[in-house]
């Protein structure tokens, strides 16, 4: 996206942010709506109607918001966030666990292969199969979780644990459990970034102690 770009779609979204800031109970899908009838990139295209897609969402107009999202994940067959967005749409808004999971395992299969959101999509699937009391599916994603190695440079957030705590005791084994928060405490040691990797300066410490 090209500087000028960029700097209209953050006036734009400055904008909403303000609108919604000012009037929290109002429908703004007219304003983006408007932004969207301009010639606009397919990349604003994209920002423009998943920040549509969050006002549907606010105002719980979700069918819409749902075609949106379907439209998203048919035009980027490979790419798995779009995936990820169709899975949290109906984990957090119109709310339908099964067809959550159901959107959540098409993502994994797709960040697998293109190895990118995969610690995303595990750490959503982690929450359905907890909130739904699938234990066994629980304890595979999380072994999965251990076991996933993402592509450097490739967008991803960092492997999540929050979800840990609400697992009751004895319904996953305590060994799979520890095995993935070794392996978090062992990325944070190193500064583990999904965008850079490991941390220069972590890079820099290991060469020293190796020049000793």
């Amino acid at each position: 996206m090209r500087r000028r770009s960029l700097r209209q779609m953050k006036t734009a979204f400055d904008k909403y942010r303000e609108l919604v800031r000012t009037d929290p109970r109002g429908d703004h899908s007219g304003f983006i709506l408007q932004l969207l009838s301009r010639s606009v990139s397919e990349d604003e295209r994209l920002l423009l109607e998943s920040t549509l897609v969050t006002e549907y969402q606010r105002q719980e107009r979700f069918s819409e918001a749902e075609t949106i999202l379907e439209r998203h994940a048919r035009g980027n067959g490979s790419h798995p966030y779009p995936y990820i967005a169709l899975a949290e749409h109906f984990h957090y808004f119109d709310v339908n666990r099964r067809k959550a999971l159901s959107h959540i395992a098409v993502a994994i299969r797709k960040a697998r292969r293109a190895r990118e959101f995969g610690y995303q999509a595990l750490g959503v699937q982690a929450r359905l199969a907890i909130e739904t009391k699938q234990w066994r599916l629980v304890k595979q994603t999380i072994a999965a979780l251990t076991k996933y190695r993402h592509r450097t440079g490739r967008p991803d957030v960092f492997p999540e644990t929050d979800f840990l705590a609400r697992i009751p005791r004895g319904k996953v084994p305590t060994k799979v459990v520890g095995q993935y928060e070794q392996r978090v405490q062992y990325l944070r040691s190193i500064g583990y970034s999904t965008l850079t990797g490991r941390s220069t300066r972590t890079r820099a410490s290991a060469r020293r102690l190796a020049q000793r």
